[in-house]
């Protein structure tokens, strides 16, 4: 009788400690969104949120297109 309810008090112990383990988060989902970032820079103005929100998107388009390299060098003379 001794040794099952150890068995069972150590099977919950373990449940309870896989529950409470924290779950790691890769860092492309921690990344704050423009909103989310507007609202923390921004409370209370709502002018001011919507103005770094345009910025913030921005930037983040401008970071992610692609830059197109021409082919051949283009000089003054071939135009």
């Amino acid at each position: 009788m001794m040794l099952k309810n150890l068995f069972l008090s150590a099977a919950i112990t373990g449940l309870v400690a896989a529950v409470a383990m924290p779950i790691q988060v890769s860092p492309a989902a921690a990344q704050m969104s423009c909103r989310e970032a507007a609202k923390m820079q921004h409370p209370d103005d709502m002018l001011a949120r919507l103005a770094y929100l345009r910025e913030c998107r921005a930037a983040s388009k401008s970071s992610q297109a692609t830059e197109e390299v021409p082919a051949e060098p283009t000089y003054a003379g071939d135009l």
